[in-house]
């Protein structure tokens, strides 16, 4: 991750507005809030990927068959 000036001008701004204590404990809180985001991702990515595998379940798969009260047009 890069520091750029805006970043490290708003933790100057934030270290100043709410002083030392308060800085480290709302940097504490984003940090935490921030793995729990990237634990949900990384769970969801596993997820996603387990379903979008292929699986050898399509092959049990009948194929479709029409109903009696369905008529194609061609029946008629």
């Amino acid at each position: 991750m890069a520091f750029g000036p805006e970043l490290v001008m708003m933790a100057g701004l934030g270290f100043v507005v709410l002083g030392p204590k308060r800085m480290q404990s709302l940097l504490g809180q984003v940090a935490r809030i921030r793995g729990e985001i990237e634990k949900a991702s990384r769970g969801l990515k596993v997820q996603l990927s387990e379903e979008l595998q292929p699986s050898g379940a399509a092959d049990d798969i009948d194929e479709p068959t029409a109903c009696s009260a369905c008529t194609h047009p061609s029946d008629l």
